[in-house]
């Protein structure tokens, strides 16, 4: 597995990946009003602030985005979106902490 930053050629696989996650996973934990809204809220041009300032980390697996998190500092200010969800979750959380090291180290 690979993580790094999401550029701005990025953005649509990360909308992608946000969305697609919203879509199937949200319904089951979120009446359908709160599911349109969080689909709302995280449109393109939502996201695409977040990559500028280099927050947003995509997640690959076997050359394959498979997911997508917004750290603002040392917190998750977006949800981890992931695309195989239940493969990934494990790997994304041990990473994070890899993350935040090294953006420690850069500054």
């Amino acid at each position: 597995m690979e993580i790094r930053k999401a550029s701005p050629a990025d953005l649509p696989m990360v909308g992608f990946i946000t969305r697609r996650t919203i879509q199937e996973v949200y319904p089951h934990y979120y009446p359908r009003g709160a599911v349109e809204f969080f689909l709302d809220w995280h449109k393109d041009k939502s996201i695409l602030p977040d990559i500028e300032r280099e927050e947003v980390y995509l997640l690959f697996d076997g050359g394959m985005a498979a997911g997508t998190v917004t750290l603002h500092g040392e917190e998750i200010t977006q949800n981890m979106f992931l695309g195989i969800v239940l493969i990934v979750v494990g790997s994304l959380c041990a990473i994070i902490p890899g993350i935040l090291e090294s953006r420690r180290e850069k500054s």
